[in-house]
């Protein structure tokens, strides 16, 4: 089923220009969809107006389809609800991934969970039924003074 899709909102990455790209998800390959900075609109979108949006090298989109598990768990009681639970385990455990591998690159990590989930899916240019579930913001540590 694969429901999750990666984006990429590129500042500061080696090898990428400034921009927003899709990580193919059977060959992990990196297609450039637009090459406006979203950094700024999507702290708007966020809850809290986080800094760390801005500041961020990368900032990866997890995203998914949240119809199609739902359709695939329906008969699941209660009420195929297991199929959106499915796709959250699933995002998680992408996004601890992503953080222990920023880890080892000795990069800092941070989630964005609260987001206008509308105003991002529309910054992120997503279409229906794809749907933004964590931001991670990912860099060098700001030094500590």
């Amino acid at each position: 089923m694969h429901p999750l899709r990666l984006f990429v909102v590129a500042n500061h990455v080696e090898g990428l220009d400034k921009g927003l790209y899709e990580i193919d998800p059977l060959d992990l390959s990196v297609k450039p969809l637009m090459s406006s900075d979203l950094r700024v609109a999507l702290r708007k979108a966020s809850i809290g107006d986080p800094q760390w949006v801005t500041d961020a090298a990368c900032i990866i989109a997890f995203c998914a389809d949240m119809v199609s598990p739902s359709q695939a768990f329906a008969d699941q009681k209660p009420y195929g609800l297991r199929g959106p639970r499915y796709v959250y385990l699933e995002a998680g455990a992408a996004a601890q991934n992503l953080q222990l591998q920023a880890v080892s690159e000795e990069l800092g990590s941070v989630w964005v969970g609260g987001f206008d989930d509308e105003a991002t899916a529309e910054i992120l240019g997503l279409q229906a039924p794809v749907t933004p579930i964590i931001l991670m913001c990912v860099g060098h540590a700001a030094s500590e003074g």
